[in-house]
């Protein structure tokens, strides 16, 4: 059975009896908590006036944010300034939480800003093209996927936000769903991955479970990034995965139905690291990152330790296009260079993580599953969106 609630959405700005603590006006410095008690301070060079309205845990996100993006000093400053004129919004314009309701408000004010705006004195707000507004609007995205990724959204509310020029994606730019031959490729490849060396296992075997887990149970990104194999639960002669999904909608799916490729992964990779096949409810994120798990077996704290973050869905956007690019033009195409950088440019460069989850969908659909189990199966809201995935030619 599906619930579907809604999950509510903290504030993003301070409570007015809570003091703003670690900042660091002369140093420009944010004491960031990068694990259970412990602090490490962060460059922080918003100006003064533009985020002190921010909670702290907040303040905490945009730190490591401007942190993950400091590539240049020409890209620290813009996306530096991008979230200092999108605080000054939320403040003058009243928005405590940050809502899609916000982010449209937002990007129409760029392009049409009110008089309050025009003349806040800290930042511009002069009116640009629709065309520039998305290209400003573009690290606001990004900023809100990192605070969904972090756990301080309860979902990725800028991808309900449409972009106002010609810079929206036309429909079809991206292909969606693997081929079959392009599927086939890439079970071959994961097979033949290198195993000769300990690295190498653990790539092999944590490629192989991010790869076939995601797509036996059809996971959106978030999906998998956000649970753990605490949520992995017996249910009657089934072990099932409870998954809160999009719009806070609530599915159980079982790992041993449809031939049971997902308990075999699974298990297969829980055996890799060591650990009891039937999971204990330890919190092994299931997009995990290069060490899942530290295991101690003797000293005076012996125990499983999970890692306590998941692999980035950037990191794993690069992983897995890092894994086409290599893996499965060398299964393809051997040594022939050439070869490989034109297959992949033309045939391959598009796809994305998320082609697993409708890989699968389709798979379904094509093999003439019943619609509303597989609607069920993949968190849609509407039937009509499980039956856009019919594609012979998949």
């Amino acid at each position: 059975m599906s619930y579907v609630h809604q999950l509510p959405i903290p504030r993003f700005v301070r409570d007015p009896q809570d003091l703003l603590t670690g900042y660091d006006a002369t140093a420009r410095t944010l004491l960031v908590e990068t694990s259970p008690g412990r602090f490490k301070p962060y460059p922080f060079q918003l100006r003064p006036g533009t985020f002190e309205h921010v909670a702290h845990h907040n303040l905490e996100a945009i730190a490591e944010f401007l942190y993950r993006h400091r590539k240049s000093a020409a890209t620290n400053a813009r996306y530096t300034a991008e979230l200092e004129r999108f605080l000054v919004f939320l403040k003058l314009r009243h928005h405590p939480v940050i809502t899609t309701d916000a982010l449209d408000e937002y990007l129409e004010q760029l392009t049409l800003p009110s008089e309050v705006l025009r003349e806040n004195g800290l930042v511009a707000f002069n009116g640009v093209k629709a065309e520039t507004a998305d290209q400003y609007f573009k690290v606001i995205r990004s900023f809100v996927a990192h605070l969904h990724e972090t756990g301080l959204l309860p979902y990725n509310l800028a991808r309900k936000v449409e972009t106002k020029g010609s810079l929206q994606e036309p429909p079809n730019l991206r292909r969606k769903a693997f081929t079959q031959s392009q599927w086939a490729a890439v079970l071959g490849a994961l097979e033949q991955m290198p195993a000769g060396t300990r690295e190498e296992r653990n790539r092999s075997e944590r490629f192989r479970f991010m790869f076939l887990f995601g797509y036996a149970l059809g996971l959106r990104i978030h999906e998998q990034r956000h649970h753990t194999h605490a949520d992995i639960q017996p249910e009657g002669d089934h072990w099932v995965l409870n998954v809160v999904g999009k719009g806070a909608r609530a599915r159980a799916l079982s790992l041993t139905a449809r031939e049971g490729l997902a308990w075999e992964v699974l298990t297969r990779f829980r055996q890799h690291l060591k650990l009891p096949i039937v999971p204990q409810r330890e919190k092994i994120f299931l997009l995990p990152r290069i060490k899942p798990v530290t295991i101690r077996r003797r000293g005076p704290n012996p125990g499983v330790f999970p890692n306590p973050k998941p692999l980035s869905s950037s990191r794993w956007e690069i992983n897995f296009k890092e894994f086409l690019q290599e893996n499965v033009m060398q299964y393809l195409y051997g040594d022939d260079d050439n070869k490989k950088k034109a297959m992949y440019a033309a045939h391959w460069a598009q796809l994305t993580p998320h082609a697993l989850r409708h890989t699968r969908i389709t798979h379904l659909v094509n093999a003439g599953a019943d619609l509303m189990a597989v609607q069920k199966f993949a968190g849609h809201q509407s039937l009509n969106t499980t039956s856009t995935y019919f594609s012979p030619e998949l």
